[in-house]
């Protein structure tokens, strides 16, 4: 998982710093920090065999870490999404993109996007039919409440939601795949809950 954030507080694996003078960077080819990109890369395969885990990339706001993050993900499976200051006291609200597309959930409303959750979660992982409406939470997409989701109590709500999606994640994906959060410094506090979770996942 890649995390993108000009902080550099609270670092986390190797920082990697890149540099881009260039006025019209989207529309150049990306060259140079082989040693950093190398460093994506090694981090991706341990992963692939098992080690998971996140690598932050930090820097100064414009110096093209953004662009860093689309030049080292690309080659890899990945799915992104990024932190937003209008959306940070909404809760989930980056994960809705980042997790419809890791399950390949693309409708044109919530209602269809409701049952298309509900029917892979029949398809591809039943045993996790009664938290449907806690994974549809972070979808923002309707779902039928259940017995187990009103019994649950309160403060253990949040652990049953992050082990659910991650449990739905695995059972999804056939294949490792790179999360890529661009500032991630904005991210609302239950999405960074849930995006820590996902790394940690054994």
């Amino acid at each position: 998982m890649l995390f993108r954030s000009p902080w550099r507080r609270q670092r986390w694996i190797p920082d990697a710093l890149v540099d881009d003078q260039s006025t019209d960077a989207s529309t150049l080819m990306f060259v140079g920090r082989t040693v950093e990109r190398a460093a994506v890369d090694e981090a991706f395969a341990r992963a692939a065999a098992g080690d998971r885990g996140a690598l932050r990339v930090v820097g100064a706001p414009g110096i093209g870490l953004s662009r860093f993050l689309r030049a080292a993900a690309s080659g890899h499976p990945a799915h992104g999404t990024s932190g937003d200051e209008y959306q940070s006291a909404t809760a989930y609200a980056p994960m809705r993109s980042l997790l419809s597309s890791m399950l390949g959930i693309d409708a044109d409303s919530p209602d269809a996007a409701g049952q298309a959750l509900a029917d892979l979660v029949g398809e591809r992982a039943p045993s996790l039919l009664p938290w449907l409406p806690l994974i549809a939470i972070v979808l923002d997409v309707p779902a039928e409440p259940t017995p187990e989701v009103a019994a649950l109590a309160p403060e253990f709500r949040r652990a049953r939601l992050e082990s659910s999606v991650i449990d739905l994640v695995r059972a999804v994906l056939d294949a490792p795949a790179m999360i890529v959060v661009d500032d991630a410094h904005l991210l609302d506090e239950s999405s960074l809950s849930l995006l820590t979770a996902l790394a940690a996942a054994p």
